[in-house]
């Protein structure tokens, strides 16, 4: 019995692909390209919808001033360069505010993204490039003390292709410095988020680890799917305004 469209998503903002079917998954990068369903004009998801005007935050773990932005590289199964910049625009989904990122990637194009950062819970959210289902991907809850775990859906109803979907997240290390390319960041949060599908149970697909240092946002993130090791982002670059 073939298995749906699988999603993975994580912070180099790249969706990967998988279609997995009785023997074999093949996992295809994609890269967002469509707006969020409810930024914008009025065309709102749940309850909101609209534009909003960004505030200032350069104190918790995503700063969200306009004009910032950071660069990373991606290598591993897959290699890029990609630059990701606040535009200063947000939008209301779900009742909460979302501020627009435009992500500039040198092998596939142009496309957007949304941060939101609610009472210390971060989170991002996209509309996938083949079939346009909108993904969330809750990375950090900064209210957790090391060992703690936290789920949350992938979607807004749950789904995805009519499969229960969810984030398993766990704190793994707090207040630690890390170094990444070369550069040292102290006030690092380490998270491990696993994406989960319920196919009889749930049982996890892809899992990341993410660094987040406090002032300046995700500054790495390792990527495995089913068990084995895909790709690294790394921050080489970045200017918080």
């Amino acid at each position: 019995m073939k298995q749906p469209l699988l999603h993975y998503l994580f912070i180099g903002l790249l969706v990967l692909l998988s279609s997995a079917c009785e023997k074999e998954a093949s996992i295809t990068p994609v890269v967002w390209s469509k707006p969020i369903t409810g930024a914008g004009t009025g065309s709102g998801t749940g309850t909101g919808g609209g534009t909003t005007t960004p505030g200032t935050n350069n104190t918790g773990y995503q700063p969200f001033n306009s004009g910032s932005y950071w660069k990373y590289v991606t290598t591993g199964s897959i290699t890029d360069e990609q630059t990701q910049t606040l535009t200063g625009k947000a939008a209301s989904i779900n009742g909460k505010t979302y501020y627009e990122m435009s992500q500039i990637s040198k092998t596939l194009g142009t496309s957007l993204g949304y941060f939101n950062a609610d009472n210390g819970v971060y989170k991002v959210r996209a509309s996938t490039y083949i079939d346009g289902v909108t993904v969330e991907l809750t990375y950090l809850d900064a209210n957790k003390a090391v060992g703690e775990t936290w789920t949350a859906p992938m979607t807004d109803n749950g789904q995805v292709n009519g499969v229960l979907a969810r984030i398993l997240g766990k704190i793994i290390e707090k207040g630690i410095s890390h170094t990444v390319s070369g550069k040292s960041y102290s006030d690092v949060i380490h998270t491990q988020v696993d994406v989960q599908y319920d196919m009889g149970g749930f049982g996890t697909y892809s899992t990341y680890d993410m660094y987040i240092a406090k002032g300046i946002g995700i500054i790495e993130t390792s990527n495995s799917v089913f068990g084995q090791k895909f790709s690294d982002v790394n921050l080489v670059e970045y200017s918080i305004k």
